[in-house]
């Protein structure tokens, strides 16, 4: 390629090299992003919300416990007899209700144990229910019953019908706190269904979230890979024509009769072999250097410097002048300047054209013969 340009990559290449600097990342993001979403934050969320559930109804049975606490010390105030204290209670709590249809409750029996009030199981009420068992075959009332001896207090799982409904029947895990003055316990729970519905929601909720983020990122993905395309289409033109200028100067600078240097943004770019023979350089070390290096700032050289100033301000150049440069041994050569302006791509400059005003060799052997 001309002046040494290094060959543009292949476009494959190109492809490959776009895939994996723009394209990869954007997926691996939204991968991590799903993989965050459902692998960390889902299941925190699930332990969250089961705790927030779990510590709902320990507080919702704290409440209920307390109307025991006061019938219960009505009771010893001799406000009430022994069962109007009790049935008062029973009453009270029967009618509690919470949820978000209003048909979560609570339940009381003895440590027998007996159903002192079940607001959905009216036919045991009243019953002993030790030989009661789940569908897993778990005896539950007893479980309740034995866990409030241990420790007075706890959670339990179990297997029990959906609110109102029998023939439904789902995980549920309940509170259960013994009142030591009656010998009863209260319980309420929650259902595991519920938290897992909710959790479905909030799935939903975020796949459509993570498929709308998904979807902008791939449109911002499309926009990335138009206008990459379109910056690499435009830098493959700006590049064609920058080489077929350079080209064309350097065609119209080698076919010159003189001296000729190529200068942009006051650094050499290319000069001609007449120029390098008559400063000594070779090519690739006049392109490091800059136009001083080449054209001394000293008084000799005032009007060169003087004539590339109006020419950087815009002002065309005109005629020859005299002026001197410095050949690589530092030698001075006396030579007539004239400067011509270009624009090579987006950068400006101009081309110095430089013959040399020393006699020739033959000249003066032509003398001395004479």
């Amino acid at each position: 390629p001309a002046g040494g340009d290094p060959p543009a990559p292949p476009p494959r290449l190109k492809r490959r090299n776009f895939f994996f600097h723009i394209i990869f990342p954007t997926l691996l993001a939204i991968g991590l992003f799903l993989a965050a979403i459902f692998a960390v934050l889902l299941p925190a969320f699930e332990r969250i919300l089961l705790d927030r559930k779990r510590e709902m109804i320990r507080e919702l049975t704290n409440s209920a416990w307390s109307i025991l606490a006061e019938c219960e010390r009505e009771e010893r105030a001799g406000l009430l007899t022994p069962e109007q204290a009790r049935q008062m209670a029973l009453r009270r709590v029967e009618s509690l209700r919470y949820g978000r249809e209003g048909k979560d409750y609570f339940w009381i029996q003895d440590m027998t144990p007996r159903i002192l009030m079940h607001p959905y199981r009216k036919d045991l009420n009243g019953h002993d229910v030790s030989d009661f068992r789940d569908p897993r075959g778990v005896r539950i009332f007893v479980e309740f019953a034995d866990l409030v001896r241990r420790r007075h207090e706890g959670y339990l799982e179990y297997v029990w019908q959906w609110n109102d409904d029998p023939e439904r029947l789902v995980p549920k895990e309940s509170y259960i706190k013994g009142f030591a003055p009656w010998g009863w316990l209260i319980g309420t729970g929650i259902y595991i269904e519920d938290v897992k519905e909710e959790i479905a929601r909030l799935e939903r909720h975020l796949i459509r979230a993570s498929l709308g983020i998904a979807a902008l990122m791939a449109l911002l993905l499309m926009y990335v890979m138009r206008q990459s395309r379109w910056l690499e289409r435009e830098r493959r033109e700006a590049e064609e024509g920058l080489r077929e200028s350079n080209e064309r100067y350097r065609s119209l600078v080698e076919a010159a009769t003189e001296g000729t240097l190529l200068v942009l943004e006051g650094r050499c770019r290319y000069a001609n072999p007449i120029l390098l023979e008559m400063l000594g350089y070779t090519e690739r070390e006049v392109e490091l250097l800059d136009l001083a290096d080449l054209i001394p700032a000293d008084p000799d050289n005032s009007e060169v410097w003087a004539r590339v100033r109006r020419l950087a301000a815009g002002e065309e150049p005109q005629g020859s002048f005299d002026g001197a440069m410095r050949r690589r041994d530092g030698q001075p050569v006396e030579c007539v300047f004239t400067l011509s302006r270009i624009t090579f791509g987006d950068q400006n400059g101009f081309i110095l054209l430089v013959r040399d005003v020393r006699p020739s060799p033959e000249a003066g052997d032509s003398d001395d013969a004479a």
